[in-house]
């Protein structure tokens, strides 16, 4: 009797496993690629340092926020927090930049001189990776509080 044996040649087995090694290669990639973050600069360096090279002066008058930017960092919008009758409210000014030296002025809508604690946090541009997209950094450490 004859005993036929089918199977695959040793050409395609070797495809086949080149080819499951490789797929294996890229998932592994693509798994790994999401632990290493992305490398954001702002003045070729990283936001915190760019953030500690910021000096705002604030003063608020009624519901007018006046900020002067005294740093050499610019500053791409601003975030307002105080606290009325207890609730804490965070106002965003996102329509003025203030460059080097620049001292802009803002009618603020929900948060006024009679607030307690008022914090104001400045929000920086940088960019990340290779393609250089833009992303906004608040520097929390960095609060001025108005005169």
């Amino acid at each position: 009797m004859r005993d036929y044996k089918k199977g695959v040649s040793p050409v395609v087995a070797t495809i086949l496993l080149i080819s499951i090694a490789i797929i294996l290669a890229v998932i592994v990639f693509i798994w790994a690629k999401g632990f290493v973050g992305e490398v954001c600069q702002k003045n070729q360096r990283p936001p915190y340092d760019a953030c500690s090279k910021i000096s705002l002066k604030a003063a608020v008058s009624g519901s007018t926020l006046t900020v002067t930017n005294n740093g050499n960092i610019p500053v791409y919008s601003l975030e307002v927090m105080g606290t009325i009758d207890g609730d804490r409210l965070r106002e965003a000014v996102t329509d003025q930049p203030i460059t080097v030296g620049e001292t802009i002025t803002v009618e603020l809508s929900s948060i006024t001189s009679d607030a307690q604690d008022i914090e104001i946090y400045p929000v920086i541009l940088s960019e990340c990776g290779d393609v250089k997209l833009k992303k906004t950094n608040i520097c929390k450490d960095n609060s001025v509080y108005p005169e």
